[in-house]
């Protein structure tokens, strides 16, 4: 049984959650804010940003927490997996909350529901150089030409999806002015994009930590690698700077991975491992005190070839044995948009053996009972053929328009569903 520390500790009731206290996700190029990646997310813009950690929907989800109740609008994602038995987000992050990522207000009131976060995660714009199959306009540029040139998507709506280049200005300056007088209660900043190494907000955010020190700061940004390898080790040289002078407590880089092999490089369009492997191989070899992750997204066609990425990781591990350099952990999220990626959809018991086979790689009896939790989870979806077809429609199309070929990759999902 995994302790509930922040439950435990200030008296808070079932299922409260610290990601809806201390977390706020910050989309600025969508205009959008929520309390994590599964839950239903609020507008903002340039006007009203002030407010983005207390919107009437975060003040409500707060507050049916402290009345007990699961207040969905994507809440039920982790409630789904801790029915099966599984260790959801919530569980995760309470399990080993410290005080550093508790705001302060609660620490006089734990009743407080109007607070200040101390865990910022901030997705800049939507410049990206991939399109991942899962993915989409509002997270990827590639994505969005794709749609426009294509009419995936009414222009409209995109329009609509994505703020303005001046309206995204406004917001932009409202998200540094906001920062300069708050950096110093965030303990815990995430950058995400789109692609970060390939946007200059990545540049800024540098320049801004070497002019405003926060030494209690864990930085983290997510990559998806691709990127031209002397920029990307200058880059990592200007942040390892940051922690040697006491501006940063950390710097991690979590880089995007779901898997390994040709599969992974269809699933998310763009990518080159060759390219990924060399960046990455820099990273852990040349820069021992930055941390590193590597997160995918667990989807029907990457489940298969995981077994392949553990071992890869498992070997920089052994080349890391450094006492002080810690070891690169391997996590997941579940892809749950669009529902045709979900692997629930799949009979039960569909995927069993392939969980057998990253079982048998995995060394860590912790991240064993993560991927059973991932397994019993999907075991109890309901099998959808109608959404299994859906996929198959959906990679013909896109081989149609990118010229790609999905059957020799995945003859497994090249059959009939009844």
């Amino acid at each position: 049984m995994i302790p509930n520390k922040f439950l435990d500790e200030y008296k808070m009731p079932d299922p409260t959650c610290l990601y809806k206290w201390g977390w706020s996700t910050i989309f600025l190029k969508n205009g959008t804010t929520s309390s994590c990646h599964r839950t239903v997310n609020d507008r903002i813009d340039h006007t009203n940003f002030d407010t983005f950690h207390n919107t009437p929907l975060k003040l409500k989800t707060r507050q049916d927490m402290l009345d007990g109740k699961w207040p969905g609008n994507g809440c039920q994602y982790c409630k789904k997996i801790e029915d099966a038995g599984g260790i959801s987000d919530r569980v995760d992050i309470n399990s080993r909350s410290s005080h550093d990522l508790i705001p302060k207000e609660l620490l006089e009131n734990p009743k407080a529901i109007n607070i200040t976060p101390t865990m910022v995660e901030v997705y800049f714009s939507n410049l990206c150089n991939m399109s991942c199959i899962y993915c989409g306009p509002s997270l990827s540029s590639t994505w969005e030409h794709e749609a426009r040139k294509f009419n995936l998507v009414p222009v409209e709506k995109l329009d609509k999806l994505l703020l303005s280049d001046e309206k995204y200005k406004l917001i932009l300056e409202k998200f540094w002015q906001w920062l300069a007088v708050n950096a110093t209660n965030i303990t815990k900043y995430n950058i995400l994009g789109g692609e970060p190494f390939f946007q200059p907000e990545l540049i800024t955010n540098i320049n801004f930590f070497e002019t405003h020190p926060c030494p209690k700061l864990r930085l983290t940004i997510f990559s998806n690698l691709k990127v031209n390898h002397e920029k990307f080790k200058k880059i990592l040289t200007q942040l390892n700077s940051l922690v040697t002078k006491g501006h940063l407590r950390s710097v991690e880089i979590t880089c995007s991975l779901d898997a390994w092999g040709p599969q992974q490089e269809y699933v998310r369009t763009g990518l080159d491992l060759v390219q990924w492997e060399q960046n990455f191989d820099a990273l852990v070899k040349d820069f021992p005190k930055i941390n590193v992750q590597v997160h995918g997204t667990m989807c029907s066609l990457t489940i298969k070839t995981i077994p392949a990425l553990v071992e890869k990781i498992r070997a920089v591990n052994m080349f890391r044995q450094d006492p002080s350099t810690k070891p690169v952990y391997l996590t997941y999220n579940m892809v749950f948009n669009p529902d045709h990626m979900s692997p629930e959809i799949f009979p039960p018991g569909f995927f069993d053996a392939d969980f057998d086979n990253i079982n048998a790689v995995i060394t860590d009896e912790n991240d064993r009972k993560m991927m059973r939790g991932y397994q019993a989870s999907i075991n109890a979806g309901a099998y959808n053929p109608v959404l299994i077809n859906n996929l198959k429609k959906y990679l013909n199309e896109l081989d149609a328009r990118r010229g790609t070929s999905w059957k020799p990759l995945f003859p497994w999902l090249d059959r009939d569903y009844d």
